[in-house]
């Protein structure tokens, strides 16, 4: 009996454990893209692994086809579509940017909300993708610094799909596809 009893505690902490490990849902905010990018560097600190695997594939946008065919409208989106599905064929290069940016001690995350193309902060590409987009959402931009230091990694951009935050990449696609008015 004692056994069993013992057994069972350790199958709830396994799970308990697995279950905090595997978060997939991140609040739609600033605070809650800094929680999710630090869950991965934080968990990239640690070298590769599965954990960091899946960490990183959770940033792939699911059924991309379809979110940027809403996102730009179907006339436009094939050709952002296809970039990115020639950008996730490599989602390990990504999650050993991590381990490199962690190895640095690039831990600091700061995040920046991007609404429109107004913004003082929006790259050309994002002021692009903004212009294209038939269905406008916020994009975001990721800086990973050291403490204390202006100067780092930044990662963009990053959108929120299926309650997580996403990496849609630069978008480079956007500047072959004609403006047209909403």
């Amino acid at each position: 009996m004692r056994n069993v009893l013992i057994g069972l505690v350790a199958i709830v902490a396994l799970l308990t454990s697995a279950t905090v490990q595997a978060k997939t849902h991140y609040s739609r905010s600033v605070a809650g893209l800094e929680e999710q990018i630090s869950d991965i560097v934080t968990t990239a600190a640690d070298g590769p692994s599965d954990l960091l695997t899946y960490r990183v594939q959770q940033l792939v946008i699911p059924s991309y086809g379809n979110y940027f065919s809403h996102v730009f409208g179907f006339k436009h989106h094939k050709p952002v579509a296809d970039e990115y599905g020639r950008l996730i064929e490599d989602v390990e290069s990504l999650a050993q940017l991590f381990v490199t940016l962690a190895k640095r001690n690039q831990t600091e995350v700061t995040v920046v909300e991007l609404k429109d193309e107004t913004y003082a902060d929006v790259r050309g590409l994002q002021r692009r993708a903004f212009q294209a987009m038939r269905h406008p959402q916020p994009l975001y931009t990721v800086k990973l610094t050291r403490q204390g230091e202006d100067a780092g990694q930044s990662l963009w951009s990053f959108v929120y799909v299926d309650g997580a935050f996403r990496f849609a990449g630069k978008m480079r696609a956007l500047r072959k596809v004609p403006v047209e008015t909403r």
